[in-house]
């Protein structure tokens, strides 16, 4: 099932061969932003331009009245696995959470210096990530508590960020051309992923957070390996015609050259197990 939303101020459900299932749902004023789907593909979010959440079946109809806090559009929403909490971030500033009956949860998140461009949510609803136009990208318990510092290594606005379903890995893309990879702490995990030319408009993870999936302003979508082996595998190969590895013992460092060119030799080239 893949749910769809647009300018024309609809939601529309799909099956996988493109055919519609039901009439576009109707409600919002306006452009409707972002969607969510919830793990059973029986419970869809929307979020919109005329600052309401919008809760629906999969028939269209409204499931309670439409969610209402923030001041401004709506830029994201999102689901937890079992449907049952909400999640918003919008052009105030603030990330909102919600029960499926529109009730907030607490008090708004506050602390994006500009707008929450995108918002995402663990699949037990326990962690939830931001990104917003301050660049960076942040983390925060069920009860709005940040959970580590902001995430600082974008250059200027982050567009969008994504979560593994065990909350332990964070990816984002923003207008630098970049995809980075997170831990819980902040720690960014290996370099940036470079290769868009411009802006990386989405980012989506894996449950397992091992591979990574981004599109962008260059009309290209691209598919990253996120697991450590990976980064390693990367890094050898960008070394195995470097003079480090080709000959360790001319580098500056012979010692850990040589035990670099070991690793490659054991975890990636399969030499010597």
């Amino acid at each position: 099932t893949i749910v769809s939303g647009g300018d024309d101020g609809t939601v529309r459900l799909w099956s996988r061969s493109g055919q519609p299932i039901a009439n576009p749902f109707i409600g919002h004023q306006g452009v409707v932003f972002s969607v969510a789907l919830s793990g059973n593909g029986q419970t869809i979010v929307s979020g919109g331009n005329d600052g309401t959440v919008r809760l629906w079946s999969r028939s269209g109809e409204a499931l309670g009245t439409p969610f209402t806090g923030h001041q401004g559009g709506v830029w994201s929403v999102a689901l937890s696995g079992d449907g049952q909490t909400i999640v918003s971030g919008g052009i105030d500033g603030t990330v909102w959470l919600w029960s499926r009956s529109g009730e907030a949860l607490g008090t708004p998140f506050t602390g994006h210096q500009g707008a929450v461009n995108s918002v995402a949510l663990s699949g037990n609803g326990q962690t939830i990530v931001s990104g917003g136009d301050d660049g960076t990208v942040r983390l925060w318990s069920r009860s709005g508590q940040p959970i580590a510092n902001p995430f600082i290594g974008h250059q200027r606005v982050v567009f969008s960020v994504a979560l593994s379903g065990n909350g332990q890995t964070i990816v984002s893309g923003g207008n630098d051309g970049t995809v980075r990879l997170w831990s819980r702490s902040g720690e960014a995990l290996g370099t940036p992923f470079t290769g868009h030319q411009g802006w990386v408009w989405s980012v989506a993870l894996s449950g397992d957070g091992q591979t990574i999936v981004s599109g962008g302003e260059d009309s290209t979508v691209r598919l990253w390996e996120g697991s450590p082996q990976g980064w390693l595998r990367g890094a050898c190969e960008q070394l195995r015609e470097h003079s480090v590895l080709r000959d360790p013992d001319s580098s500056f460092e012979p010692a850990v050259a040589w035990r670099a060119r070991r690793v490659c030799e054991r975890e990636v080239w399969g030499v010597g197990k």
